[in-house]
């Protein structure tokens, strides 16, 4: 992956595991020296490297003002040095630089300092490196909330109301089953107890009607019976 060409939120699925293991290979190379990955070292270089591009003085003031700097940088080393924030190694070349610069020899002193350029763009690739994956974790997990933010505000829209064709036929069955059942009569019968009523009353019926029928006066006019 080249550098400085982080990984989108799309591509980050598949680029994922070629940075992790990009910053493991980095990380390799000087994880077992003391003071590189956390930045100590690139501090203390900072510091002398400000030292020496402002170490033209002239008058005796400005001499006594860079020895004291001089001074109050070794002693901070000295201090790293025994809480093993620094490698042995790093603090000995940066010593190195101080006392080269404490005797004017400016030359010298940057000559020790650039003895570690190339550890500390090690320590500064790991933390490219992890810079990178963590921005581009970011703006993952930046998509994710847009999602879900999406997907709340749909959620609120009400749903439409449920027509007769998303009821189904089974319930369509029955309502058709409901509206043209037959109506239930006052002379249907259903057991045999009930067979023997329903003809008695037919035949009453029939008499009452033959009864009428003689004593119709006129038989243009039909008058009313009642059974």
């Amino acid at each position: 992956m080249p550098p400085g060409d982080a990984p989108t939120a799309d591509s980050f699925e598949s680029e994922a595991a070629e940075l992790l293991e990009s910053i493991g290979r980095a990380r390799k190379k000087v994880e077992g020296i003391a003071g590189v990955l956390d930045g100590t070292l690139d501090r203390y270089r900072e510091r002398i490297d400000r030292l020496l591009r402002e170490s033209e003085v002239d008058n005796w003031r400005q001499v006594r003002i860079f020895t004291r700097d001089v001074e109050t940088i070794a002693a901070d080393l000295g201090k790293a040095s025994k809480e093993k924030r620094l490698s042995p190694r790093l603090v000995a070349w940066l010593d190195a630089a101080l006392r080269k610069a404490r005797r004017r020899d400016f030359y010298g002193a940057r000559k020790a300092w650039r003895r570690l350029d190339r550890i500390a763009e090690q320590g500064a690739e790991v933390r490219r490196l992890q810079a990178r994956y963590r921005e581009a974790y970011r703006s993952v997990e930046s998509r994710i909330r847009q999602l879900k933010t999406q997907v709340e505000r749909l959620e609120k829209i009400p749903k439409p109301p449920t027509s007769p064709e998303d009821a189904g036929p089974s319930t369509n069955r029955s309502i058709d089953s409901t509206r043209f059942r037959r109506p239930r009569t006052l002379t249907s019968c259903r057991g045999p107890a009930q067979t023997s009523r329903c003809r008695f009353s037919s035949t009453r019926a029939k008499a009452a009607e033959s009864a009428c029928r003689r004593l119709r006066p006129d038989r243009t006019r039909t008058p009313s019976c009642g059974s």
